[in-house]
């Protein structure tokens, strides 16, 4: 024991003196020999971390930084999420940095920041499948803060810079299903049918279906059942939606 305390000692001096020489190599493999010595300590992971960014070995950085985070998010939450921030500024296209840094956003109860971070990091990629991996995370997000109106907001807006982009579709309607009015819901269904660059007859059944879920959308539920029904004239599904709906309408002249 007194040896180790010893070495604790000489190894944490040997930092500290490489660190004033501006010789941040050897001061991290100085940290990274002490880590072994104190597994435990949170501060001393975050300095090993940052000492490793500061030399541009970045996967070592997110490493220690992530083992710091664990060590510190208890009882020190603030300093945790301060960490999970600069990682994720390391290299923002990572995923499990993202999801990081928005856990411990939200569970500080920056909810609104988390759902931002989320959305703007599937705005940042041109890649279909992961930017709706990313929506993905907006949408189980917005359910666990309760706030599918803002991530609705969000995600309307990415929509409305690209209307035809159809990775917006699927996250819209979920979020919408769950945290909009219906006639709200039926009004972005109907944008989405109208801008859809293809499946339309898909995309004007799902929105003659939320219209026709109000009494004030019945007529226009029927406009575009019909009009699913002539982009794809062998729908089931339209016909039946049409025939529910010709009784309770008097707008069956669309047809």
């Amino acid at each position: 024991a007194e040896e180790a305390h010893y070495r604790d000692r000489a190894l944490s001096a040997l930092a500290i003196a490489n660190y004033r020489l501006g010789e941040t190599a050897a001061a991290k493999d100085a940290l990274a020999s002490l880590a072994h010595l104190r597994r435990d300590d949170g501060d001393l992971y975050e300095h090993l971390a940052r000492a490793a960014g500061k030399i541009g070995e970045l996967d070592e950085a997110v490493e220690y930084g992530v083992r710091a985070i664990r060590l510190l998010e208890a009882r020190h939450p603030s300093r945790a999420r301060t960490i999970a921030e600069w990682l994720h500024s390391l290299d923002p296209s990572r995923d499990d940095l993202i999801a990081l840094y928005a856990s411990l956003l939200a569970r500080e109860g920056f909810g609104r920041a988390s759902l931002a971070l989320l959305a703007l990091s599937a705005m940042a990629t041109n890649d279909p499948d992961l930017r709706r991996a990313r929506l993905s995370l907006v949408t189980e997000r917005a359910e666990i803060e309760k706030r599918a109106d803002l991530a609705f907001d969000l995600l309307a807006r990415a929509f409305d810079d690209e209307p035809t982009l159809d990775v917006f579709y699927e996250p819209l309607d979920a979020i919408a299903s769950v945290g909009c009015p219906p006639a709200v819901r039926a009004a972005m269904l109907e944008a989405i049918a109208c801008a859809a660059p293809s499946n339309r007859a898909h995309h004007f059944l799902n929105a003659a279906y939320a219209f026709a879920q109000f009494d004030e959308g019945r007529a226009i539920a029927l406009e575009y059942a019909a009009r699913s029904l002539m982009a794809e004239r062998e729908s089931d599904a339209a016909r039946a939606l049409i025939s529910e709906l010709i009784p309770t309408t008097d707008e069956w002249r669309v047809l």
